[in-house]
């Protein structure tokens, strides 16, 4: 009668055997030259080594990652985007490339500001979307004093245009540049940005130079 015997596998056996299962199941293929994207539909991990390439989101090295039966499957993350990473399908053609971190626009400077207000010297202002995130960033100073006891309208600052708003008002507090005081920022779902409170006080002095760094979610 046979006797059965069982040997246990050192780490050198069973990183061959994971070498192999990874190439039985997940091809690997390295890219040096130009190549069309729309060719590349076997299922594997792609690891491209070229700028040179058609039908493809960005110019940079990285990875591309396809998988799929029947429809295709692409995902592509650049090796120098930390944010960005791109995904499109094949159901008869392909389809276009969408970035699943979200569109970015890039800065876009604040040029409608309100009455006697401007980016202060040295300082840029700035708005700028990726996504559903809207981030703004800047200083800016008054060339009058800002009388804030408005409270229906308070004291415009600055409109963002739309696609930038916020589906309801948002209340931010911010910093100036000088003397540590804080103000009240109000960004209106009409785009206006307004200012409500200065430390407390009714009135802002002239040349006060108000920071702010804001980020919210807008639909």
């Amino acid at each position: 009668m046979a006797k059965e015997t069982m040997e246990v596998l050192d780490l050198t056996g069973l990183g061959i055997i994971q070498g192999l299962l990874k190439s039985m199941y997940i091809r690997q293929y390295v890219i040096t030259t130009a190549t069309d994207w729309n060719t590349l539909t076997n299922t594997g991990i792609y690891h491209i080594k070229t700028t040179a390439c058609t039908n493809c989101p960005t110019t940079n090295w990285g990875t591309l990652y396809v998988s799929g039966e029947g429809t295709v499957f692409q995902i592509w993350i650049p090796d120098v985007s930390l944010d960005s990473v791109y995904k499109r399908y094949k159901s008869g053609g392909w389809s276009a490339w969408t970035n699943l971190a979200g569109t970015d626009t890039g800065w876009q400077n604040i040029t409608n500001f309100g009455s006697n207000i401007a980016c202060a010297s040295n300082y840029r202002c700035r708005y700028r979307r990726v996504g559903k995130v809207v981030d703004l960033r800047g200083v800016i100073t008054a060339s009058a004093a800002i009388d804030t006891t408005a409270s229906s309208t308070f004291y415009k600052i600055f409109t963002l245009p739309s696609g930038y708003r916020p589906a309801d008002p948002l209340y931010r507090i911010c910093g100036d540049t000088g003397v540590g005081k804080y103000w009240l920022m109000i960004i209106n779902p009409s785009g206006n940005v307004v200012i409500a409170k200065y430390n407390g006080s009714s009135t802002v002095p002239i040349n006060t130079s108000l920071s702010f760094a804001v980020s919210f979610l807008v639909s």
